[in-house]
């Protein structure tokens, strides 16, 4: 009986996440793949991501996957990078929650640490929202 309260009480936490969000995950995730497809030209070569917003959905994708689709000190991507970034989206779809895009987006510039407590708890964050 306990198991079933448990699992009601999940789901109805996760019916009243999920209608608080205002953010459409589906249409994010097209809009910035679509945006970094059509800037990249040929498959083999790196192409300078410089639009802002596409730098951070890259970052935010990366913090989400565990994977790093994109090295931060460069700013390239190629069309290879961007495939597997749809690929881990398709793959992930269901289990990727407003709630941590969301959260992953606030994640995406980290707080000046007071003490280790405090990164700690910023890298503990980062390991929540992972979804593998």
């Amino acid at each position: 009986m306990k198991k079933i309260i448990i699992l009601i009480s999940i789901s109805i936490i996760g019916i009243f996440e999920s209608r608080a969000c205002d953010l459409n995950v589906d249409s994010l995730f097209q809009k910035h793949i679509c945006s970094l497809m059509q800037n990249s030209n040929d498959t083999s070569s790196f192409v300078v991501v410089t639009e802002r917003d596409d730098l951070i959905f890259i970052t935010v994708a990366s913090l989400l996957s565990g994977k790093d689709f994109m090295n931060p000190h460069e700013s390239k991507i190629n069309k290879k990078e961007i495939a597997a970034i749809k690929e881990w989206y398709c793959e992930k779809k269901e289990y990727i929650t407003c709630y941590k895009v969301k959260r992953a987006y606030s994640l995406v510039i980290p707080p000046l640490a007071k003490d280790l407590d405090e990164l700690d708890k910023y890298l503990k964050e980062l390991d929540e929202i992972k979804i593998e």
